[in-house]
């Protein structure tokens, strides 16, 4: 996310870029760089992640329940292997997953899990090299594994295919499944890195933005419609949410209380760009626009990231009073 605030007549824009609210409402708290002197920064406009800012996608899986499901499914693997001894070069689970960046908690909470280095090319291994503290939990050696990742040069098919999606989910089986197996060796897992409906109505419930935009069209709101008409739509979702809001006096403040903490992607704005935003909760998730999951037939519904978004923060970061308008 992007906070920035101008230092002459103090106006403030919200940048979400991707983001998720893992827990509950009381979490934003946490979030220091939204707060001064204990209250809620005044937030004149606010630029929303939209793309599940729809009707069918009111619920997603926490990352928790996300990461929980993928490793029930390794569990499931590893006991048909009986226990992590057995050789394990070209064997086991490889990820697939839709960018090079932003999964590194998947690939740490394995490793920590099940006792076992993550294999991973001499490539990835000089990317994840540029992060803090994540080289414990990689391995260049396929026989020191148990977990590869996609593209590590192992012979896959033996192993079980497990791939992180999401644009899948809506356009086959729907937002209600948290796994699908499209063959008998793949398995595809819903992890979303953008908010549902309800996320994205609690941070702006948090925040009371004074207005908001819609930064893409929602997924599937522009079946049967010109772009512009759907653009217009989920436009008026938003003024609707903010208008309510304002309106409702009645409701409490939900920065009552907090007990843990929000985590939350951008897209590779420099920091001296940023006037706020000092938060250490705040962590990096850029793509390399490599979007295909390579499945075979199933590639017209697999995921692709959008490196467009990181235009408007750029641009914004550029201009003199960063305003978005």
């Amino acid at each position: 996310m992007f906070l920035f605030e101008d230092s002459a007549d103090g106006y403030v824009a919200l940048h979400t870029g991707d983001f998720r609210i893992p827990t509950s409402l009381e979490a934003l708290r946490e979030v220091g760089a939204f707060h001064r002197q204990g209250r809620v920064i005044p937030i004149d406009n606010a630029v929303v992640d939209t793309t599940f800012f729809t009707d069918h996608c009111r619920e997603l899986p926490t990352r928790q329940e996300s990461m929980q499901a993928i490793c029930d499914l390794v569990s499931d693997c590893l006991d048909r292997h009986h226990n992590l001894s057995v050789k394990r070069a070209n064997s086991g689970v490889v990820l697939v997953a839709k960018a090079r960046f932003s999964y590194e908690y998947v690939y740490q909470s394995l490793a920590e899990t099940f006792g076992t280095k993550v294999h991973i090319s001499e490539l990835g291994l000089r990317y994840y090299g540029q992060l803090a503290s994540s080289l414990d939990f990689y391995s260049t050696t396929s026989a020191d594994c148990f977990v590869h990742l996609d593209g590590c040069g192992c012979n896959m098919n033996e192993m079980l295919r497990i791939c992180l999606s999401t644009m899948y989910f809506d356009k086959t089986a729907g937002f209600t499944q948290t796994v699908v197996w499209p063959s008998e060796r793949t398995a595809r897992v819903l992890f979303s890195f953008h908010p549902s409906m309800s996320e994205v109505s609690d941070l702006l419930t948090y925040l009371r933005p004074r207005s908001a935009r819609a930064l893409v069209t929602p997924a599937g709101d522009v079946d049967g419609d010109s772009f512009g008409d759907a653009e217009s739509r989920v436009q008026t979702r938003l003024d609707a949410l903010v208008a309510r809001l304002s309106s409702n006096t009645l409701v409490s403040s939900p920065a009552a209380s907090a007990t843990s903490a929000f985590q939350l992607q951008d897209h590779g704005l420099p920091a001296s760009a940023l006037k706020r935003c000092r938060s250490p909760l705040l962590s990096c998730a850029h793509s390399d626009g490599n979007g295909d999951c390579p499945d075979g037939a199933d590639n017209e519904n697999d995921d692709c990231s959008d490196d467009s978004l990181c235009s408007m923060p750029v641009r914004c970061a550029k201009s003199k009073s960063a305003r978005l308008s």
